[in-house]
C-alpha cells in the first residue's frame, strides 16, 4: 500500500531536514507518494498596489512558492522518489494544510517542528504544533538537528 503524504515546504533548513527524513523513511522501505506543498500568505496591500496587475501579482507567488520548494523538491527526484508539487494560497497555513490533506486525500503528514519555547503560546505556536493537535490524520514532527558544537582542538589553535 502506497501511503499519500504531505510534506509542508517553506524553504528554510528544516524542510529540507524533513525531506532528508522522508527519504530514510522510502529508503528503508516504506511505500509513499509525496505531495510537497507550499502554503502562501495572500499577497500584502502593499503588494498588490505595487503589483498594479492581479496576473502578474500571482505570478510572483507561484514564483516565490517554486523557489521554496525547489531545492527538498530536487531531494525527492534524486532519490527516485514520486512526488507532485502543489502551491496554495491561503490566509492560514494551518488551514491550508487542512485542506490540502483533504483535497490530496494524505494518509499523513511529514513536518519540521523546531523545538517549543518558552515564549510560544497560544497564536505564536508553531503551525507544526498546531496542526497536530487539528489534523486528521497522523503528523510526523522532525526536529531540527541540534546545532554541531566546535571540536576542542579547534579552540587550542593559535
Amino acid at each position: 500500500m502506497t501511503l499519500n503524504i504531505l510534506l509542508p515546504l517553506d524553504g528554510t533548513d528544516l524542510s529540507l531536514e524533513q525531506t532528508r527524513f522522508a527519504i530514510r523513511l522510502c529508503q528503508s522501505g516504506l511505500d509513499a507518494h509525496f505531495v510537497a506543498a507550499n502554503v502562501q500568505e495572500p499577497a500584502s496591500f502593499y503588494e498588490f498596489i505595487t503589483a498594479r496587475d492581479p496576473a502578474r501579482l500571482q505570478q510572483m507567488v507561484i514564483g516565490t512558492a517554486q523557489e521554496l520548494v525547489a531545492p527538498a523538491v530536487a531531494l525527492l527526484k534524486d532519490a527516485g522518489l514520486s512526488h507532485e508539487v502543489v502551491m496554495v494560497e491561503e490566509g492560514d497555513a494551518v488551514q491550508g494544510m487542512l485542506e490540502l490533506i483533504e483535497s490530496e486525500g494524505c494518509d499523513m503528514v511529514i513536518i519540521g517542528a523546531h523545538p517549543p519555547s518558552l515564549l510560544a503560546t497560544g497564536s505564536m505556536r508553531s503551525s507544526a504544533m498546531r496542526l497536530a493537535k487539528v489534523a486528521p490524520v497522523p503528523v510526523l514532527s522532525v526536529r531540527a538537528p541540534a546545532p554541531a558544537e566546535p571540536d576542542e582542538d579547534e579552540d587550542d589553535a593559535p
